[in-house]
């Protein structure tokens, strides 16, 4: 039994990746509507 991470160890290691995944996205995401956003704003400039 000593190979496996206690239940509560495990859970928060998962979540804790969750979260990290996830603010990774909503960063990337914020990127893509930024750069989405600037080429809508040069295509009116035209």
């Amino acid at each position: 039994m000593s190979g496996i991470i206690p239940m509560d160890e495990y859970m928060k290691a998962l979540i804790t990746s969750l979260i990290a995944g996830n603010m990774g996205q909503i960063a990337l995401l914020k990127l893509q509507i930024e750069d989405y956003e600037s080429l809508l704003g040069q295509n009116k400039g035209d």
